[in-house]
């Protein structure tokens, strides 16, 4: 797999997942896991795009983001409320996500360097 470029172990542990859903029946659930992360990432997406545009105002932007901010206010609205509506209406299913975001927080906070060890990349490095 090396030779082709190819990332072998993410690979063949999301074919597992995909082979245990499978089998197991839970292929709904996983489905709905799934989504439940794409709208909260979403979500913090674009609330980070408005917190970077208030701390940030002046940085350079690779691309304009139209209508800013009507277009994003709506998009983050509906992001909540779509996102409200999945965990209402899977309520186990979302306590097992919010589980699962904090057990991969807290093995993140273990095995992640601590901050004062980080040093910000010069100007040279970081072109």
């Amino acid at each position: 797999m090396r030779n082709w470029n190819i990332a072998g172990p993410p690979l063949i542990s999301g074919g597992l997942v995909g082979l245990i859903a499978l089998f197991s029946g839970t292929t709904s659930q996983i489905i709905i896991l799934s989504v439940l992360g794409a709208m909260v990432m979403y979500v913090v997406s674009l609330l980070s795009l408005f917190r970077l545009r208030q701390t940030e105002p002046d940085m350079p932007r690779p691309f304009a983001v139209p209508g800013f901010p009507v277009v994003p206010g709506l998009a983050l609205g509906l992001a909540l409320l779509c996102l409200g509506a999945i965990v209402l209406y899977n309520q186990t299913l979302s306590l097992i996500f919010v589980g699962l975001l904090a057990g991969s927080w807290g093995i993140f906070k273990l095995f992640s360097p601590s901050e004062k060890n980080i040093k910000p990349l010069s100007k040279a490095e970081n072109s």
